[in-house]
């Protein structure tokens, strides 16, 4: 059992998260890493030089390190999105509306 005054290590913080806001912190998170992988392999692609000597894969390549070196940003900024979109979806959806007790009550005789 862990200390009470020892602070939570990173990884008991990690799960907690993954159990406080589960799927959507896993989608949060795919997304931001894909849209920065996205996001370098663009802008390393415009690069003349580097496109003139390596292809495609080079490319993907060299944005996936950067990408993989951007970890700990990505991290908090999963961690700042994720109860911000649980919070947007909540107020979108609508709540279930009440059934009235008369339509029940018709129900409950058929």
């Amino acid at each position: 059992m862990a200390n009470p005054s020892q602070p939570p290590s990173s990884r008991q913080r990690l799960r907690r998260f993954f159990l406080e806001f589960g799927a959507l912190g896993l989608v949060v998170h795919y997304c931001v890493f894909a849209l920065v992988l996205t996001g370098f392999a663009l802008s390393i692609g415009r690069n003349h030089t580097l496109r003139a000597s390596s292809g495609t894969l080079g490319v993907w390549a060299a944005a996936y390190v950067a990408t993989k070196l951007t970890m700990p940003l990505r991290a908090l900024g999963t961690v700042a999105l994720t109860p911000l979109l649980r919070a947007l979806i909540r107020r979108r959806r609508k709540p279930a509306e009440p059934v009235p007790l008369v339509v029940e009550a018709a129900r409950r005789r058929e």
